[in-house]
């Protein structure tokens, strides 16, 4: 019977309803929205604010990973920055320690040549 009432019916109503206080498919609003003004979409207030919503939601979302990001960026320039303070010193300290090898060498080879 059930079979009979699709065929009898194929376009069918799908399971959207037949009453006319039922939801209208995003089909027929979007299809009702752009035969007004060109490039012009309609929305009530109910979908409005849910768009608002939305939107502050996703605002909200996208400012607290730039926090994020901004700690994690300080975080990471501090610590680079203390390793960078350790790598000069111990540069500036080998430095000394080559030159000072530099000049016994040069003495050794002064007093080789005496």
């Amino acid at each position: 019977m059930a079979a009979q009432r699709s065929h009898q019916n194929p376009g069918g109503d799908r399971g959207r309803g037949s009453s006319r206080h039922s939801q209208p498919s995003s089909r027929a609003v979007s299809a009702a929205s752009s035969q007004g003004v060109p490039n012009r979409v309609v929305l009530d207030p109910r979908h409005l604010q849910a768009l608002q919503a939305h939107l502050d939601n996703v605002m909200n979302a996208i400012e607290r990973r730039i926090s994020e990001l901004e700690d994690a960026t300080q975080g990471s320039v501090t610590a680079n920055s203390g390793r960078h303070a350790q790598t000069a010193t111990s540069a500036e300290a080998q430095v000394k320690r080559m030159r000072d090898i530099l000049a016994k060498i040069d003495d050794l080879e002064d007093d080789l040549k005496r």
